[in-house]
């Protein structure tokens, strides 16, 4: 089934912060009642004196706990006061927990004592309370350690920062990944020396414009600047380029809802290019009400020249410009920059009065599969122009379009990257050219290349999506296998929420796959009475469930895309104790009309029914309810997702669905399959990662993919926690077989 998909040692875990109960056994209602984690039960661990306070040590993967009575059903904060060390980087992280159900997760500041509070409401009653530490390990001779000194319950609103039109926060004092502190161009803040993060609870007095200002500097690496990103409440709201050598505001406005939110910064492009070493400094995060801040001056080139004064021709080497892949080539006499995989070199230009001009790129490049490099020319981040990019020797390609006075953004992107065998497809640029005026000669058409393979599986030659939303690459340090999953293509999933956020959430997700040129896949998983009320329990209303797909077919468009419809809907859907014969008939129109939908509103997008796995229903049973489900409409379907069956069964059972279903292929999640099965469907030990995400040119399998992400739990289940688990992944990593 599927469980919930949420975003080695030995891990030290000492509880030393206080967690706060209000409506405890003989309090009063409205009353604090503190429990000492020296006085909870413990499951691991012993006492410790640090920092002026004695609490628990929980010296390994464990928690401390105690039986709190609300007096009533009422809204009630915990904290916890916690301390802790790091140990690769990485801060102890803590679960508060519930009648045993994880409710919230906070990264553990290290150095000083601080509350991490949660509110939520409380049933009236007995409820268990408990501090969980969760990611223990040691690297090296770092141990990482969470102290908590006691735990607080208190009935009521939280102590929270008082409403104010404006926050500003240090990033010193802020929670953080990884890092330490900087003082550079005379400002003390905190470098982020590998991708992480800072963030901080921020109090919104009331929904309104909020202009979020990040004071920021870096230093760059290969020619390309740090990468930031503002997310609120863990979904990435704006990307900026950070200038280095200074300090610099980057601004964004949007509207905040009342209430505390999580404001982050990221550093997301880390890298080391001989020596090298980009890093991102932050100083302080300005939350304020309104939004009249002005955005900063976009980011210059690491070692820029002096802007161009008004000219009507304006010419930048593409060593010059700015970066984010690649690497000098010398080739057919020209020095130029060699786009190695997606991405792009761009550059300000100061246009002097609003008129037409021409751009004109001089591209050359390498081809594969008989197919040439694809490029993209952007203005202010808007594609206006695709080549294809003749190879051998230089071409210029220039299109004429109206640019506006003022700086305006030239880029030049790679957008199909590939490898085909020992052919690796590259993209070159020598420099571009903005002129005044619109006489400039396009170039000639680039010859055709060699005729590309023919197949009739619409992922033969696909490039599969890496998702960087991934509890993989969050974690990527925490072990040397982690990049394995990172690096590979994993699915995006939606299961709800609001329909804003969702679109929100997806719309950047397809963009950055627009930028990779690459085929994201996407998971529907919001259907009615979702896994029967268990692990994954939840989805929506079978009134709200046509505008929750009818969103995500908007969303898409016509992107290509790979979809994947409700897991485990249509096996669970032949329980009579899941649902009722009106239900399961509900649920089969339900999923009809979304392929219907799907097929109207994102015509490129290919369409895969779940089908289970070999080890639920038979062939027939399965192939009939795929066919009441529409699957004559749809592409395909889907096998084994979450599932750990090995893929040789996967195929045999496909072919027999698909010998009943009008010769309709499949894909089959391989994310966990390198192994077979375990002894239990949770969690189970031992298992590897599958072949990695790949399309085949024929037959009725038309990709293996990783549906689900490898190293999310499937429950909380045999003492593990739900959301993403680093010591399970780095486990599935380690055993693959690749």
């Amino acid at each position: 089934m599927i469980k919930i998909n949420w975003f080695k040692k030995r891990f030290l875990l000492t509880l030393l912060a206080p967690i706060f109960f209000s409506g405890m056994a003989k309090a009063a209602p409205g009353s604090t009642t503190t429990v000492l984690a020296v006085n909870m039960t413990k499951t691991t661990g012993g006492a410790i004196t640090t920092a002026g306070l004695a609490g628990w040590n929980l010296w390994s993967n464990g928690s401390a706990s105690a039986t709190v009575n609300a007096l009533a059903t009422a809204s009630h904060t915990i904290t916890i006061r916690a301390n802790g060390s790091l140990a690769g980087g990485v801060l102890p992280a803590m679960d508060i927990l519930v009648d045993g159900v994880a409710v919230r997760r906070f990264n553990v500041g290290v150095g000083a004592w601080n509350n991490y509070s949660h509110t939520m409401t409380l049933s009236q009653g007995s409820r268990r309370i408990s501090a969980a530490f969760v990611n223990d390990a040691v690297v090296g001779t770092e141990d990482r350690n969470l102290y908590v000194y006691s735990s607080v319950v208190v009935e009521g609103s939280a102590p929270a920062p008082a409403p104010s039109t404006s926050n500003s926060i240090l990033a010193v004092n802020m929670t953080k990944t990884t890092g330490g502190a900087i003082t550079t161009a005379g400002l003390a803040g905190w470098n982020l020396w590998s991708n992480g993060s800072v963030a901080a609870n921020v109090n919104i007095a009331s929904t309104a414009l909020h202009t979020i200002t990040v004071k920021a500097n870096g230093s760059a690496a290969g020619g390309v600047l740090p990468a930031m990103d503002i997310l609120v409440d863990g979904v990435a709201v704006k990307r900026f380029n950070v200038n280095v050598g200074s300090w610099n505001d980057y601004g964004y406005v949007m509207t905040l809802s009342q209430g505390t939110r999580n404001i982050s910064v990221a550093f997301v492009n880390d890298a080391v290019v001989g020596a090298e070493d980009r890093n991102l400094y932050v100083y302080n995060v300005v939350v304020s009400q309104g939004g009249t801040a002005t955005e900063p001056a976009p980011a210059p080139a690491p070692a820029p020249a002096p802007a161009p004064a008004p000219s009507t021709t304006n010419s930048i080497l593409a060593v010059n410009m700015t970066k984010t892949t690649g690497g000098a080539i010398t080739t057919a006499s020209l020095a130029g920059w060699n786009l190695w995989s997606n991405g792009s070199v761009s550059a300000n230009v100061n246009i002097a009065t609003t008129a037409l001009h021409t751009i004109t790129v001089k591209a050359n490049g390498s081809s594969a599969g008989g197919v040439l490099p694809a490029m993209d020319i952007l203005v202010d981040g808007v594609a206006v122009k695709r080549f294809n990019v003749n190879v051998g020797s230089w071409n210029d390609y220039g299109y004429v379009t109206n640019l506006s006075q003022g700086t305006r953004n030239i880029s030049v992107a790679f957008v199909n990257d590939a490898v085909v065998g020992t052919e690796d497809r590259n993209l070159y640029v020598y420099n571009v050219v903005v002129t005044q005026g619109g006489t400039a000669t396009a170039p000639a058409p680039a010859p055709a290349p060699a005729p590309a393979p023919v197949s009739s599986n619409p992922l033969a030659y696909d490039k599969f999506f890496i998702n960087p939303w991934t509890g993989a690459n969050g974690n990527r340090n925490y072990c040397a296998a982690m990049p394995k999953i990172a690096n590979n293509s994993i699915a995006i999933w939606t299961a709800g929420g609001e329909n804003a956020k969702v679109a929100a959430d997806l719309t950047f997700l397809l963009g950055e796959a627009r930028n990779q040129g690459a085929t994201p896949t996407i998971v529907i998983y919001n259907i009615p009475n979702r896994d029967c009320g268990l692990y994954s329990a939840g989805g929506t209303t079978a009134a709200a469930y046509p505008g929750h797909v009818e969103n995500i077919a908007r969303t898409i468009g016509n992107q290509k895309t790979i979809l994947i419809l409700e897991p485990d809907a249509l096996a669970q859907a032949t329980d009579p104790n899941c649902l009722s014969a009106a239900a399961r008939d509900e649920r089969l129109r339900l999923i009809r009309d979304s392929v219907s939908t799907f097929r109207r509103l994102a015509p490129n997008s290919l369409i895969y029914i779940d089908g289970g796995n070999p080890g639920w229903l038979s062939a027939s049973v399965m192939a009939d309810m795929l066919n009441q489900a529409g699957i004559a409409q749809a592409h395909g379907f889907s096998l084994n997702v979450s599932n750990f069956a090995y893929t040789s069964d996967n195929v045999n059972y496909g072919t027999q669905i698909s010998n009943l279903t009008g010769g309709k292929h499949f894909v089959i999640d391989t994310s966990r399959n390198g192994n077979g099965p375990g002894d239990r469907w949770c969690n189970p030990e031992g298992r590897a990662l599958g072949t990695p995400s790949r399309g085949f040119a024929s037959g009725l399998v038309d990709a293996y993919l990783w549906i689900k992400p490898p190293g999310d739990s499937d429950g909380a289940c045999f003492g593990y926690p739900t959301g993403f688990i680093p010591s399970y992944a780095c486990g599935l990593a380690e055993r693959a077989a690749f």
